[in-house]
C-alpha cells in the first residue's frame, strides 16, 4: 500500500498476502500517513512504525485489484494476523511503516 505520493491510497500487489505494510514517502511521519489512510477511510495511526489498515478498506481494494483472487487468501492472514494480536476489535489490522529510500 502507498499514501503520501500525492496524497494517493493504493493496494499493490493484492494477492500477495504473505505480508501487509504501507509505503511511504522518506520523512514523511507515521501520524502523516495515518491521517492521509484516514481521509481515505483506509486506517489511521498507531505508533511510529505502524498504522492500522481497516479490513473492510483491505477487502474492498483488494478485489478491485485483483478480482480473480481468491478472498480465502485474504482470510487466511487477518486469520494469522488475529492470532498475533494484530487485529483489533473495531475492524482494523496492523500494517508495517516501510519508509522508501530517497533517491
Amino acid at each position: 500500500m502507498d499514501p503520501g505520493e500525492g496524497d494517493r491510497v493504493r493496494l499493490e500487489k493484492a494477492a500477495d498476502c504473505g505480508r501487509l505494510d504501507v509505503r511511504v514517502a522518506p520523512g514523511l511521519p507515521a501520524a502523516e500517513a495515518g491521517a492521509v489512510l484516514q481521509a481515505h477511510g483506509a486506517g489511521r495511526s498507531f505508533d511510529d512504525e505502524h498504522v492500522h489498515l481497516s479490513v473492510d478498506w483491505l477487502r474492498s481494494a483488494a478485489l478491485a485489484a485483483s478480482p480473480a483472487a481468491d478472498p480465502a487468501d485474504l482470510d487466511a492472514m487477518l486469520e494469522y494476523a488475529a492470532k498475533q494480536g494484530w487485529c483489533t476489535a473495531d475492524g482494523y489490522v496492523r500494517a508495517h511503516l516501510e519508509k522508501e529510500q530517497a533517491a
